[in-house]
């Protein structure tokens, strides 16, 4: 259920700030609150019952510099007790941004470490065959013995020899 409601209110604060010219700003708010938010301190103080909603929301306006708008969307977040998904928001809210700017973030997990010349191949290579602009983010994970696993939100391609390695062991137990 949380995840609706974090989808709804990152939806409209994305159309909002598009409409508004001022995405960069929302994702700048939004990720300042979401680390806020991810604190404990926070989480407990935002909990308690005897702490108004004006309260919380005057929490915010004190550690961020909130336009009046951004101060609305705060007091409603607060109204209807939903600041503790500024977390989820956030990350949403830079997921429509990254869709927007036709980007795909791809995480790369490779068996050794990639030079930079590889990491910029690879991402080259990338763009021309999903034709999107790809943010990549590396890894290192020696078990796949060689190859790559690349990921994102919506597919995983495993073409490292562990993956490949198990395939044929599960074709061959069939």
């Amino acid at each position: 259920m949380s995840q609706a409601f974090a989808r709804t209110y990152a939806r409209a604060a994305f159309e909002f700030s598009e409409t508004h010219h001022a995405v960069s700003a929302w994702h700048d708010i939004l990720q300042k609150a979401s680390a806020f938010v991810s604190d404990k301190r926070v989480r407990s103080y935002l909990g308690n019952p005897k702490v108004t909603q004006e309260k919380a929301v005057d929490f915010f306006e004190g550690v961020l510099t909130l336009n009046h708008e951004q101060k609305n969307f705060f007091r409603l977040l607060a109204k209807s007790k939903h600041l503790i998904f500024l977390p989820s928001i956030a990350r949403i809210f830079a997921e429509l941004l990254l869709a927007a700017s036709d980007t795909l973030d791809i995480s790369v997990c490779s068996a050794i470490s990639l030079s930079d010349n590889d990491k910029s191949n690879m991402a080259k290579q990338l763009e021309k065959k999903l034709k999107k602009n790809v943010q990549l983010s590396f890894s290192v994970d020696e078990s796949l013995i060689g190859g790559v696993i690349l990921r994102n939100d919506e597919w995983v391609l495993d073409g490292s020899v562990k993956g490949k390695l198990d395939q044929l062991k599960r074709s061959l137990m069939n």
